[in-house]
């Protein structure tokens, strides 16, 4: 199979496309899907629609899940590091980020416990499970997000793709001001 344009390579039934930034349309709906690459086992077409296996590449941390059965002491644990990290900053705790896209911008912590008052008990601790994942992820990854503009507001959103040291898939959330250009850590959960 051999086309113009965009890099497309094609072996036996699998194919291979790293593209920078291409269009494809998946269930009807056009997306577009930057700086990954995509792998697509079998193409086939269904009911005269291409369909096409998305495997996104994950920032591998060397944290697992915070320890803890019940919300209480899992929360502990994460407010500890909270704190720590509070402690090197002279104000609002942050972490500095290693992805170009952000040139080493600060990711202020602190919106993340206000976003994850407003859920509910059982997803609280679902996902404060994975924070040491995600601070992790902030810190280190140079993978490219995945970058929604917001509808409601003029901000941007960011999702980073990570893996814990088990192996359990999570993605972290960052909110960005367009007018001011500060970045949030606004959520992590589970894939």
């Amino acid at each position: 199979m051999e086309t113009t344009g965009p890099s497309l390579l094609s072996v036996d039934e699998s194919l291979f496309i790293c593209l920078q930034d291409i269009k494809f349309a998946q269930n009807s709906q056009l997306q577009t899907a930057r700086n990954f690459c995509v792998h697509a086992w079998y193409l086939k077409r269904i009911f005269g629609k291409l369909s096409i296996v998305i495997e996104y590449k994950y920032y591998q941390s060397k944290y697992d899940l915070l320890p803890g059965t019940t919300r209480g002491e899992t929360t502990k644990v994460a407010w500890r590091i909270y704190n720590e990290l509070t402690k090197k900053s002279k104000r609002t705790p942050y972490v500095n980020s290693k992805y170009k896209g952000f040139k080493t911008d600060k990711i202020f912590l602190n919106l993340f416990w206000a976003h994850l008052k407003q859920k509910r008990p059982g997803d609280r601790h679902r996902r404060i499970r994975y924070y040491r994942c995600a601070i992790d992820l902030l810190r280190n990854t140079t993978l490219a997000p995945e970058a929604r503009q917001s509808t409601t507001s003029k901000d941007k959103l960011y999702r980073f793709n990570g893996q814990t040291r088990s192996h359990e898939k999570f993605c972290v959330q960052i909110k960005e001001e367009v007018k001011t250009g500060r970045k949030y850590f606004m959520s992590v959960f589970p894939n």
